[in-house]
């Protein structure tokens, strides 16, 4: 299931969306060895047999966060939390999620949560152990928004294409521009929204 060349699956399970969606994740041999990193046992296993192996992730949109300007600062303070409700749907996605794959017939799963261990027990105990979020090895990754499009001024930084307000050549086109909880790898929306702006540039470039 692994090679030196191999990328990334693009099909993921979406029947629990907008829970949350399962995927596949990049699983070269470096990436395989850092997620092994404080058992040794899977070090071991990934060094012999990483081709073999796979990394998968649950996907969710979960909390709430704030950016706190302090003067004179020149870095916001970022504060970020996540309730009981939304640990509760993590391990919830993460029982779904192993049993997914151990309906796939693999020999043993390894979460990155404290204290990993190899887990072969399908009942999946280990779950109901884990009882705070700081347990839990948590990532994000396609970080969108910041500079959300729209004609309302108060709320946006550029119109319904891009053009930052008030300024004549300046454009962004990007993720940034997409302020909404998408879950789901973002390309095959900033790619169309991108094409999109730069068709209704061209169109309006002065003959």
């Amino acid at each position: 299931i692994n090679s030196h060349k191999y990328d990334i699956c693009p099909t993921q399970i979406n029947h629990f969306f907008p829970n949350f969606i399962i995927g596949h994740a990049t699983s070269s041999k470096a990436q395989l060895k850092i997620n092994a990193l404080g058992n040794n046992e899977v070090y071991s296993d990934v060094k012999k047999n990483w081709e073999n192996m796979a990394i998968f992730h649950a996907t969710f949109s979960l909390g709430y966060g704030k950016l706190i300007r302090i003067p004179k600062v020149e870095y916001p303070v970022i504060n970020y939390k996540l309730s009981i409700k939304d640990l509760d749907k993590i391990k919830a996605g993460i029982k779904k999620f192993s049993d997914f794959l151990f309906s796939t017939n693999c020999q043993y799963i390894f979460p990155v949560v404290a204290n990993s261990q190899i887990i072969k027990d399908k009942s999946l105990n280990f779950i109901d152990n884990i009882k705070n979020i700081n347990e839990l090895n948590l990532s994000t990754v396609h970080l969108l928004g910041g500079c959300p499009m729209g004609e309302n001024r108060n709320i946006t930084v550029t119109d319904s294409f891009g053009k930052v307000h008030g300024q004549n050549n300046l454009y962004i086109n990007d993720g940034s521009l997409i302020c909404a909880k998408l879950i789901k790898n973002p390309q095959g929306i900033i790619m169309p929204i991108a094409l999109r702006n730069i068709k209704n540039f061209l169109k309006n470039i002065p003959k």
